[in-house]
This record gives C-alpha cells, sequence and structure tokens, in this order.
C-alpha cells in the first residue's frame, strides 16, 4: 500500500513539474511550441533570459543569456535550432561558473562546437569538400584573422620513405608562430607544421575545390590548442586542430616556395640512399605562402590523411598563390597524387565566408 501510495505521489509530482516547465517556457521565453520542448530544464526562468532578432542570414535568431553573463546564440532554421557550428540544440542550461550547457557539454560564450564532434564518426564531417561560393553564408562577424608566424621558423623538413609529402616542422616547443580568427573562437592556435598536396603531371591535385575549380596543389598550415600540451593530444578534440589551407595555380615561380624545394634538392644529393629524409633548419617564412587578401570560406570538417579525425576548423584561403611548372615538375619527381578527393557535404554542415 505503502509503494502505491509513494508511485502516485511521484507520478503527481511529475505532472506538476511537467505543466510548471511548459508554462515556464510559454511566459518566460519568446518560444514557439515547437522550440519549447528543445530548452528542458525547469529553471529556465531563474536562470536564464530571451531575446529574438532577424539576423544577417534572414533565419530568425535567439540570444540565450546566462544569469553570470555567458550566453550563446542560436539561429532557428525550418523548425530547427542549430548554433552557429552546426549543433542541434538538444538541452540547454546555465552552470554556476559562468559556462553553459548543450546536450551534457560545457561550453563558453564564444565557444560554440558542433556537439557530433564528440560522438560522430567521421562520415559527419568530411574534408575536403566543394565550396560553392554562392552557397556559403556570408557572416560579417567573421572579422578577426590574426597570423603572426616567426621569420624562419622552419625547424626541419622532412620527406621520402612512407612519406606522400613533405613536411616541415616548427621549432619545438611550437610557440614561435601563432594563428587566432574569429572561427576559432578566440583560440589561438600554435603552428606545428605544414605540408602540401599535389596530384601528377598534367592534372590537378589540391584537395579543396572552389565552385568546382580545383587547383594544382593545396598547401596546409597545421596549428594546435597549447592548452592540450601536444599536437597528438590535440587531434580530435573540441578546438584542438585549425587548419589554413591555401590553393595554388600555376602562374609566377614562388621565391619562398623554392627555399623548401631548395631543401630537399639539398638532401637527396647529399644522400644517394633511397628513404626518408630530414634536414634540420628551413630557412624560409610561412607567411609568405599566404595570399595577401584575408578572404577565406571557414566550416568545421575532418583531418585529410590518416584517421581522419574530426573536430578540425578550416580555414581556406579563397584566393591562390602561384606556383610555377618547375617548381611542380619537382614535386612530381617525388611523389605523385597525394590528395583526397571531395567528400559529400553532409546535412548540418555550415559553410561560411567572410566577403559578399
Amino acid at each position: 500500500m505503502n509503494r502505491r501510495l509513494l508511485a502516485t505521489f511521484l507520478l503527481l509530482l511529475s505532472m506538476i513539474s511537467s505543466s510548471w516547465c511548459e508554462k515556464s517556457c510559454q511566459t518566460c521565453a519568446p518560444l514557439t511550441p515547437e522550440e519549447c520542448p528543445l530548452i528542458n530544464e525547469c529553471n529556465i526562468c531563474t536562470e536564464t533570459t530571451f531575446t529574438r532578432r532577424q539576423n544577417r542570414n534572414g533565419c530568425q535568431e535567439v540570444t540565450i543569456s546566462c544569469a553570470s553573463g555567458s550566453r550563446v546564440i542560436l539561429e532557428l532554421s525550418n523548425g530547427h535550432s542549430v548554433s552557429r557550428k552546426a549543433a542541434t540544440l538538444g538541452s540547454f542550461s546555465c552552470q554556476s561558473n559562468g559556462r553553459w550547457q548543450l546536450n551534457g557539454l560545457n561550453y563558453t560564450e564564444k565557444n560554440v562546437k558542433s556537439a557530433s564532434c564528440y560522438t560522430a564518426s567521421p562520415d559527419r564531417q568530411n574534408s575536403p569538400i566543394n565550396l560553392v561560393t554562392q552557397r556559403a553564408i556570408r557572416d560579417l562577424d567573421l572579422i578577426d584573422f590574426t597570423i603572426n608566424y616567426a621569420p624562419n621558423d622552419g625547424d626541419s623538413i622532412s620527406w621520402g620513405g612512407n612519406a606522400t609529402t613533405f613536411t616541415i616542422k616548427s621549432r619545438a616547443p611550437y610557440t614561435n608562430s601563432k594563428f587566432s580568427a574569429t572561427q576559432t573562437d578566440g583560440v589561438t592556435y600554435n603552428l606545428y607544421q605544414m605540408h602540401a598536396h599535389w596530384s601528377h603531371l598534367g592534372a590537378n591535385g589540391s584537395e579543396h575545390t572552389v565552385d568546382g575549380q580545383r587547383y594544382v596543389a593545396e598547401f596546409h598550415f597545421v596549428h594546435f590548442d597549447p592548452e592540450y600540451g601536444t599536437f597528438d593530444n590535440a587531434v580530435g578534440k573540441e578546438n584542438g586542430i585549425a587548419v589554413i589551407a591555401v590553393l595554388a595555380e600555376l602562374g609566377k615561380r614562388n621565391a619562398e616556395f623554392d627555399k623548401i624545394l631548395n631543401a630537399i634538392k639539398k638532401g637527396d644529393a647529399q644522400d644517394s640512399v633511397a628513404g626518408a629524409h630530414t634536414v634540420n633548419g628551413v630557412n624560409f617564412n610561412y607567411r609568405k605562402l599566404i595570399p595577401g587578401r584575408s578572404q577565406f570560406f571557414t566550416y568545421t570538417g575532418s583531418l585529410t590523411t590518416g584517421d581522419y579525425n574530426t573536430c578540425v576548423d578550416w580555414t581556406v584561403m579563397r584566393y591562390p598563390i602561384t606556383v610555377s611548372v618547375q617548381q611542380m615538375s619537382i614535386l612530381y619527381s617525388f611523389h605523385i597524387d597525394n590528395h583526397r578527393e571531395n567528400q559529400s557535404v553532409l546535412p548540418g554542415t555550415i559553410i561560411r565566408k567572410n566577403f559578399a
């Protein structure tokens, strides 16, 4: 009998709680009945405030603010609530430490990340992809783009053996060259290494394409968040990896690229034995291989080699640099066809740009 009374009491309590939550959603937040179930914290009135407006993209936008000052901006599109990083809003709540929580994961105000980073396999975040200019969302908030690369920061260049590309490592502990931008949520990244992708003579081998156009090669500047300590620890983690991709087209000889190729030729001449090669002290300027015009696309994807780990913040520069036919022929003599083909742009992927 006591058990029945207890069960009845708990049922009534849950009904009262549920009714209170629905009422609070209606009276405290300007949300529609469809949006209301997405915010399922019963103490929502005391913890949060809501404002709604139409943003520059024409979407309804709801700003949810915690009493502690932390906030998250959500875009409402086709009846679904998604963050700017494509995370489906399932459960939102404010935390006492000044952070907010989405789907059980803690975030800060500027740290809006896709929840799929933590649970999804690589088929949820693909790279490389085709970037369609007219479909990319223009985001006027993408105003911060800072590259502080130290000259002559290349510690060593490696190639040959099982490697399919050359890799230039920065000088440990990788604190001389840094990158930060709005799309990296305010994180300042350390430059870890640079490498390239290409195809073969007579073919284009960039990994990303723009409006269906493939370029002759693509340079990747790979950064990691120093909060994780090492590059390996940062792979696959929230805010872990950020890559700047620079496309290259055939044209004028690139003097800075020559310095890399000369190091490779010098190493090959010194060691005629086939296999892996490493030359220390590569004197060139990373920054001179990045276009001066800071227009770019950005999205969250994956690495394009190895295990294709997700949670990679991509910045793909809109304008290419030039390299000569002679320079590319040196790469072809070393290796061919080391690029990954375009992957499907899956639902939920948001591609943004900082230009009209």
